[in-house]
C-alpha cells in the first residue's frame, strides 16, 4: 500500500514539477507536448521512471538519468535498440512493448532538459 502512494506521488510531483521548474520565464517557455509526447511521458513513467527517476523516499536512480541530451549524442536508433533488447542491467521490453510505443519514448526523452532531471547513482 506504502508503494502506491510513493508511487502516485512520484507522478504527481513529476506532472508538476517542469511547470515550476519554467513557469513565468517566457523566453524558455515550452510548447505543450504533441499526443506522441504524452503518450510516451505516460510509458516512460510506466516502465522506466524507477530506475531512471528514482523511487521515493531518497530518489536514488539505478540508471543514467534520460534527457534530450543524451538521446542526442547516442542517437534514435540506438536508443530504440537498448529500449528494446536492453542489456546486462537492463531488462528488454521488445516482448512488452510495440515499436510505436518505444517511438513515443523517445519522442517524450526529446523534450525533457538535462537541468530538469536530477541525478544520484545508488551508490551515493
Amino acid at each position: 500500500m506504502r508503494s502506491r502512494y510513493g508511487f502516485a506521488l512520484l507522478v504527481l510531483v513529476l506532472s508538476l514539477a517542469p511547470v515550476r521548474s519554467w513557469a513565468g520565464q517566457d523566453r524558455d517557455a515550452r510548447p505543450p507536448l504533441s499526443e506522441k509526447e504524452k503518450a510516451g511521458k505516460r510509458l516512460f513513467l510506466q516502465r522506466c521512471s524507477s530506475c531512471h527517476l528514482g523511487m521515493p523516499t531518497k530518489y536514488q536512480t539505478y540508471a543514467p538519468a534520460l534527457h534530450s541530451e543524451i538521446i542526442a549524442s547516442l542517437g534514435d536508433d540506438a536508443v530504440k535498440e537498448k529500449i528494446r533488447d536492453g542489456s546486462v542491467a537492463m531488462p528488454g521490453f521488445k516482448y512488452t512493448l510495440k515499436d510505436g510505443d518505444i517511438d513515443c519514448i523517445v519522442a517524450y526523452l526529446k523534450t525533457v532538459k538535462k537541468e530538469d532531471v536530477t541525478h544520484k547513482p545508488a551508490n551515493e
